[in-house]
């Protein structure tokens, strides 16, 4: 069912794209300085904020999609 695989695909999905950020922005700190401003995950416009907006938007398509292919409940 398109449900079960988008949790089994999601899930480990958002736990890499929170290690990834996680990692960049302790990076960023830490070996870096905080010279990075892309890598800094408290700035507004970097790409974070971009994956962040676009992670949402795919995700609501994906719902809007299994919902309109689940049968009516009321027929």
């Amino acid at each position: 069912m398109l449900g079960e695989r988008l949790l089994r695909i999601g899930f480990p999905l958002a736990a890499a794209a929170v290690a990834f950020q996680t990692a960049a922005h302790l990076i960023n700190e830490f070996l870096l300085d905080d010279r990075v401003e892309g890598l800094d995950a408290d700035v507004e416009g970097n790409v974070f904020t971009w994956a962040s907006s676009v992670s949402t938007f795919a995700f609501a398509v994906a719902a809007f999609l299994h919902a309109m292919r689940l049968p009516d409940p009321a027929a």
